[in-house]
C-alpha cells in the first residue's frame, strides 16, 4: 500500500525530530525506542491502539537503530523508489537477507511463464502469417491517408490492400484452426494458453478477418493484443521491490512485537497483520 505524499512528509518530519532529540540517559532510551516502534507502526499503517505496551518489545539501542534503518528503507518502498542492496543488508539480519534472496528467485511473474523460448513451435508459422497480413494492412492505412489518390485496377489502392490483408488474415486463422484440430490435447491446451482470446471459428465467435479481430499471441507488440506482458527486466524490478518490502515489514514486526510461542491465537494474529500488509 502506498502512502500519500503528505503522510510521508509528516512521517519523515517525525522521524527527524525523534532522532534530533534522542535522549542519552538509560531511562530515556526506553522512551526513545518506544517512540521509534510507534513510528514504525504508523509507517506500516497498523492501528496503534492494538499495540499496547504489554505486546511491544523492549529494544536495545542497537535494535532501535536497526528499526530506524528498516523504516528508512520502507519509506523508499512506500515512495516506489528502488532500495539499494547496501541498505537492505544493513536493515536485515543475515538470515532475513538470505530469505529475501530465496524469495526473489521464485518464478512468479507472467514474463517467466510467457517466455518466448517456451512458446509452442506450432505458433511460429501463424505469427509469420500475421506479420505479413499486418504489413499489408499498414500499407492500406498509408494509402488511405495519402493525399494523392491511387487506383489499382477498379479499386482504390487502400481498398486493394485492405482486401488483400483480410484474405491474409483469413488464411492465418484457417491455419491456426487446422493446427488446433490436428494437435493432441496437451499441445492444443498449450497453444490456446498463448492466445490472447478465446479462439473458435463459428458464427457466434468474435474472431474476424481484420487487424483487431484475429487472435494474437501473448507477448505480441501489436496494439490489438488483449493481454500485455511485462518485459523480464520490468518484472524483475517489480518483484525485487515487492520482496524487499515484504522482508522489511517482517523484520519490523519482529522488532516491534514480543515473540509469541505459547499462544497460537496471537501467532495467527501476527501472521494476519503481515498478510494485510501484502495486500
Amino acid at each position: 500500500m502506498r502512502l500519500s505524499s503528505n503522510a510521508l512528509v509528516l512521517l519523515q518530519k517525525r522521524q527527524r525530530l525523534v532522532k534530533a532529540h534522542a535522549p542519552k540517559s538509560n531511562t530515556s532510551v526506553a522512551h526513545l525506542t518506544r517512540v521509534q516502534q510507534y513510528f514504525a507502526l504508523t509507517l506500516l499503517q497498523q492501528p496503534q491502539v492494538a499495540a499496547n505496551n504489554a505486546s511491544l518489545r523492549d529494544l536495545t539501542e542497537d535494535e532501535a537503530a536497526q528499526l530506524e534503518r528498516i523504516c528508512n528503507a520502507l519509506l523508499q518502498c512506500k515512495q516506489q523508489q528502488p532500495v539499494q542492496v547496501a541498505s537492505l543488508r544493513s536493515a536485515l539480519s543475515k538470515a532475513q537477507y538470505s530469505a529475501f534472496k530465496v524469495q526473489t528467485r521464485a518464478p512468479t511473474s507472467s514474463a517467466d511463464v510467457f517466455d518466448r523460448k517456451s512458446r509452442p513451435q506450432e505458433l511460429t508459422k501463424y505469427l509469420a502469417m500475421l506479420k505479413t497480413a499486418d504489413l499489408t494492412n499498414a500499407r492500406a492505412d498509408r494509402a488511405a491517408a495519402s493525399r494523392i489518390p491511387r487506383r489499382i485496377g477498379n479499386l482504390s489502392a487502400a481498398e486493394h490492400w485492405r482486401n488483400q490483408s483480410e484474405t491474409q488474415y483469413e488464411h492465418a486463422l484457417e491455419y491456426l484452426d487446422e493446427t488446433l484440430g490436428a494437435s493432441n490435447n496437451q499441445t492444443e491446451y498449450e497453444i490456446r494458453a498463448w492466445l490472447d482470446r478465446e479462439f473458435e471459428l463459428s458464427a457466434e465467435s468474435t474472431i474476424s478477418c481484420d487487424d483487431g479481430g484475429v487472435a494474437r499471441v501473448i507477448g505480441s507488440r501489436s496494439k490489438h493484443c488483449l493481454v500485455t506482458v511485462q518485459t523480464k527486466k520490468a518484472a524483475k524490478q517489480e518483484k525485487l521491490g515487492t520482496c524487499a518490502q515484504d522482508a522489511l515489514q517482517q523484520a519490523a514486526l519482529e522488532l516491534i512485537y514480543v515473540p509469541v510461542t505459547t499462544d497460537a491465537a496471537q501467532t495467527m494474529q501476527l501472521k494476519a497483520m503481515l498478510g494485510k500488509l501484502k495486500r
